[in-house]
C-alpha cells in the first residue's frame, strides 16, 4: 500500500569551474518497505554510468549557480541545511536480491531481466510469470545490470521459472562469441549468498529443487565487513598482530609495531568499529551466517 512520500536524501554535485552547483533530492514512496533502503542503500542515488530508476520514489534535480555567483554560497547553504542532506544511503553493489514493495529486485552482472512489452528478440529467454507477466532475459552491453520482478512471479522453482532460467543462463563475450566464466565461476555464487540473504525461504525451496545449482561459494580472498564476522573470531593485520572480535570492538593484548612510541615493546590495541571496517577473507572457516561480503547484498 502506497504511504506519504517522504525526502529521503539531498546530494550536491558539480560546482566546479563552469559547471553549476546543483541538488538532487531523492523521495520516495515505499522506502519503509525497501529492503534496499532498510540496508542503507538506494536504486536513485547518482553513479556514473548507473541506471537511477526504480519502480518507487523520484528523483529531482534543481540546478543552481557557478562558483562566478554570488548566490553560489546561498544556494550550497540551503540545502546544506536541508535535514536530508549527507543522509548515509549509497547505491547497492552488483549483486542483490531485494524486495521493494511489490517487486523483487534482482541486480546480477552480465543478465538484464525486463517485461517484454514488444515482441521479444527469438535468442532472448522468455519467462512468463505467474501474474501473466513476460519477461525476458538477456545480455545487456554493460556488465552490471538486472531488474524488477513481481514477487508472485519469482515464486517458481521449475525449469519454466525465472530462477532456474538465470542459473541456466550463458552470457557470452561481445567480441567472438565465447563463454563468459565468470558468470558461473564468480557471478553465480555471489547470487547465492544474496538470494539466501535476501530470500532465504524461497532460497531453500529452490535449492532443495535443484541441489546442482547450489554453488559453494568461495569466499578467499574477497573482503567482509569486520563487525559482521563471527563474534570472538581472530584475525590478523598486515604486521601479524592478532585481533579478537568483541561486541563492536577490535581488540589486541599485544601489539607490535616497529614506530611504537616511548619506544615501547608492545601496546594494547582497541579498535571501536562503525561498520565501515573491512577484511581480507583468509579461510572459509572465517565466514559467519551473518557475515555481509563486500559487494554483495
Amino acid at each position: 500500500m502506497n504511504t506519504a512520500m517522504k525526502k529521503i536524501r539531498v546530494g550536491l554535485y558539480g560546482g566546479i569551474g563552469r559547471t553549476p552547483l546543483r541538488a538532487e533530492v531523492i523521495s520516495c514512496d515505499h522506502c519503509e518497505s525497501c529492503d534496499l533502503y532498510k540496508r542503507g542503500y538506494c536504486l536513485r542515488v547518482t553513479r556514473p554510468f548507473a541506471d537511477t530508476n526504480c519502480k518507487y520514489g523520484t528523483r529531482s534535480c534543481i540546478t543552481g549557480y557557478t562558483t562566478r555567483s554570488y548566490k553560489y554560497h546561498e544556494f550550497e547553504s540551503k540545502w546544506k541545511a536541508d535535514e536530508a542532506y549527507g543522509v548515509n544511503i549509497d547505491r547497492p553493489s552488483s549483486t542483490v536480491v531485494a524486495e521493494i514493495g511489490d517487486y523483487v529486485y534482482l541486480g546480477i552482472s552480465f543478465v538484464a531481466v525486463t517485461e517484454a512489452k514488444d515482441k521479444p528478440d527469438p535468442y532472448d529467454t522468455v519467462v512468463v510469470g505467474a501474474s501473466g507477466t513476460k519477461y525476458i532475459v538477456w545480455q545487456p552491453l554493460i556488465k552490471s545490470s538486472g531488474g524488477f520482478v513481481l514477487k508472485q512471479d519469482i515464486e517458481d522453482i521449475s525449469e519454466r521459472g525465472l530462477l532456474y532460467q538465470l542459473f541456466r543462463f550463458i552470457p557470452t563475450a561481445l567480441f567472438g562469441g565465447d563463454k563468459i566464466k565468470d558468470y558461473q565461476e564468480k557471478v553465480l555464487p555471489d547470487f547465492v549468498i544474496a538470494l539466501k540473504r535476501g530470500m532465504p525461504d524461497l532460497a531453500k525451496r529452490f535449492f532443495k529443487a535443484w541441489p546442482k545449482l547450489d554453488y559453494s561459494p568461495n569466499y578467499i580472498g574477497k573482503k567482509a565487513y569486520i563487525n559482521t564476522l563471527p563474534q570472538g573470531i581472530e584475525i590478523k593485520d598486515h604486521l601479524n598482530n592478532i585481533y579478537k572480535l568483541e561486541g563492536d570492538e577490535l581488540i589486541c593484548d599485544n601489539y607490535h609495531n616497529a614506530f611504537m612510541p616511548f619506544d615501547a615493546e608492545s601496546g594494547k590495541i582497541r579498535i571501536k568499529l562503525t561498520g565501515k571496517e573491512t577484511y581480507e577473507i583468509k579461510s572459509n572457516d572465517e565466514i559467519g551466517p551473518d557475515t555481509k561480503i563486500v559487494g554483495v547484498d
